[in-house]
């Protein structure tokens, strides 16, 4: 069931790579509260074998991303040891769901184990762009809630373009002092920060987000999909690490 801010589209969360958020840890705390118990005994010589630490609360609280998911893996392994049925209609689907509200980059796969939803790279460029948004608070929030949203799949795909494209556009005008999107295009590349092809670029990404069905409204493409909304996500990330890194080049 969902409930208040699922049904309303307002939970947005970003746990991102190399990370467990506050809210994932607090997620995997109670879920080794919940479950723990299942694993049996097993479970504390397990964490203490890999992980030096008997008590899964510390090392979530206190351990790096690596060991939180490691003892992850060792609950879910010795969970579906002890009772397969248990696992995939208790403990698996609450993991799943915990990884998925915190808008996480990870995901766990049917076996049990924690993977990236999206490949390494793209993932790590993320990190970088939090650099290239942190002074531009409104399209940090917009733009990482988007990315939450997209990876927990907690909203369509469409709506998810719509925000990346609304958090670029505050970032360009934010930087050029442009009204709007074109506006803010036009002076990027009056200062020479772009050059014509670069220009264009920029301005197909505007195209896409108007002509995609139902994101700026119904227009000659194919209703997005999720790897449309993700490839959205790479264009613009590509953007505005170069835009950030032409303005900075300037400023030096």
């Amino acid at each position: 069931m969902e409930f208040f801010k699922e049904r309303n589209k307002i939970r947005a969360e970003y746990s991102g790579y190399g990370e467990v958020s506050e809210s994932l840890g607090n997620r995997l705390i109670a879920i080794f509260d919940h479950h723990g118990a299942w694993a049996g005994h097993d479970l504390d010589h397990e964490l203490t074998l890999h992980l030096g630490e008997e008590d899964a609360s510390k090392i979530v609280a206190f351990g790096s991303y690596d060991d939180v998911f490691e003892a992850i893996e060792i609950l879910l392994y010795l969970t579906h040891k002890q009772s397969p049925s248990y696992f995939g209609n208790k403990l698996f689907p609450d993991v799943a769901r915990a990884f998925a509200l915190s808008g996480s980059v990870y995901f766990v796969n049917d076996g049990g184990e924690i993977c990236l939803r999206t490949d390494e790279e793209t993932v790590k460029n993320l990190e970088e762009v939090k650099e290239v948004l942190s002074e531009d608070q409104k399209a940090y929030q917009t733009f990482f809630d988007a990315v939450g949203n997209l990876f927990g799949r907690k909203a369509k795909p469409e709506d998810i373009i719509k925000n990346i494209f609304v958090a670029f556009e505050d970032y360009l005008k934010d930087k050029t002092g442009g009204k709007e999107f074109g506006k803010a295009v036009d002076i990027l590349h009056k200062s020479g920060f772009t050059s014509s092809q670069q220009k264009s670029l920029l301005e197909k990404i505007y195209a896409y987000r108007s002509d995609a069905y139902a994101v700026g409204h119904a227009g000659n493409t194919n209703k997005p999909e999720e790897l449309d909304a993700l490839w959205f996500l790479e264009t613009v990330i590509a953007q505005l690490k170069f835009i950030d890194r032409k303005i900075k080049n300037a400023k030096t």
